[in-house]
């Protein structure tokens, strides 16, 4: 783990703490401007681009605030897994200008994940908040692949992570997406195991938790709305880009009164 540098994408480097960068398509970096003070700092998981750019909720996203003249900085899966720690060591890392979040961190957080990669999301929380803040949680189930059955992680966190989770959304207004409940029973090619379902579950209750952030909800999801119980589908992304942009029009409307 170490911190890398990304230029090019902006005119100025963004710097960032992990393995490596992520070379996914759903990594993304956009700015609207040339400097370092926006209106929005937009931060997101694998989710933010799923499927197609255009109908992605970035994608969305990005036209919508370039049609009503708001700046921003949209950073989409800078690492593999992308978490809360991740973007607290991004604002320690760099010297960004916003007043506003829009994030769905919290997803990675706590869902189970092949003990392999398990270890990189408690070094990120290593660098900036501290070591013996998250540890493992050895679960007594696998995951099927291509190279047999894989053991399967959890973090466990102490009360200090949610301090600097809280100190961060506490510092501007945050919006902040959970994730749409969604049925152990749904049919999909990739089988989830019954505990990836309890920690989204855990994932939302410690974003509901959070004071002074705006937490988003959504209803039920099912295969018409996500492909595979993570990422979502045409129809998933516009129901979420719909209810993020209303309560963002709500709360612009309420700060004018």
């Amino acid at each position: 783990m170490t911190v890398f540098e990304v230029s090019g994408l902006t005119h100025f480097p963004i710097y960032f703490y992990g393995e490596r960068q992520w070379e996914g398509p759903d990594f993304q970096i956009k700015c609207s401007g040339k400097t370092k003070t926006v209106k929005w700092l937009i931060f997101l998981d694998s989710r933010g681009v799923s499927g197609d750019y255009s109908s992605s909720i970035v994608g969305q996203l990005k036209t919508w605030l370039d049609q009503i003249n708001d700046s921003y900085l949209i950073i989409n899966r800078p690492v593999e897994l992308t978490t809360w720690s991740t973007l607290i060591n991004f604002l320690y890392l760099n010297d960004i200008n916003f007043e506003k979040i829009i994030t769905n961190m919290g997803f990675v957080d706590f869902t189970p994940k092949k003990r392999s990669i398990c270890k990189a999301t408690i070094k990120q929380v290593e660098f900036k908040i501290g070591a013996g803040v998250a540890s493992e949680v050895f679960l007594d189930e696998t995951v099927s692949t291509a190279d047999g059955e894989v053991p399967l992680d959890i973090r466990g966190y102490i009360h200090v992570y949610e301090d600097h989770v809280q100190k961060l959304v506490s510092s501007q207004a945050t919006f902040i997406l959970n994730t749409p409940h969604i049925l152990p029973s749904i049919q999909i090619d990739r089988v989830r195991p019954e505990c990836f379902f309890e920690a989204v579950k855990d994932g939302n209750a410690f974003n509901i938790g959070l004071s002074d952030a705006t937490v988003i909800e959504f209803d039920l999801f099912g295969i018409e709305e996500t492909y595979d119980a993570v990422h979502y589908t045409p129809l998933g992304n516009k129901l979420v880009f719909e209810k993020l942009k209303e309560m963002l029009l709500h709360s612009s409307f309420k700060e004018k009164l």
